[in-house]
């Protein structure tokens, strides 16, 4: 009897709370991560048992050289009561934002099955 994959998948709701480029830089990479993923589901619209992933605030940078290291909180929430589950710090290259977003994604593993 094979599984229907999609009733496995967690939807989530990426926000970006912050009202710099730079934050929404990672906000657009973090929802190309969950997209890429198997065990998730994009959604536009909260919808029940929905995890919400959210960047609350702009995001910190350093300047080293040439490059930018960018900092964040990442926010893990139950869409159904707005409670917030898990937050966590990530760090990453400007120029590899894509390391945060799997990051995000990596630790989003962790808080799904709190939501469904």
């Amino acid at each position: 009897m094979a599984n229907d994959a999609s009733t496995r998948r967690t939807f989530v709701d990426v926000r970006v709370s912050a009202d710099d480029a730079l934050s929404n830089r990672l906000g657009v990479a973090i929802e190309e991560a969950f997209r890429r993923s198997p065990d998730f589901e994009v959604v536009s619209k909260a919808e029940k048992n929905t995890l919400g992933v959210t960047i609350p605030t702009n995001v910190d940078w350093d300047r080293t050289g040439e490059r930018s290291k960018v900092r964040s909180k990442i926010e893990f929430s139950s869409d159904d009561t707005n409670k917030i589950l898990r937050i966590i710090t990530v760090a990453c290259w400007e120029d590899g934002l894509s390391k945060c977003a799997d990051r995000v994604v990596k630790d989003a593993k962790g808080v799904s099955n709190k939501v469904r």
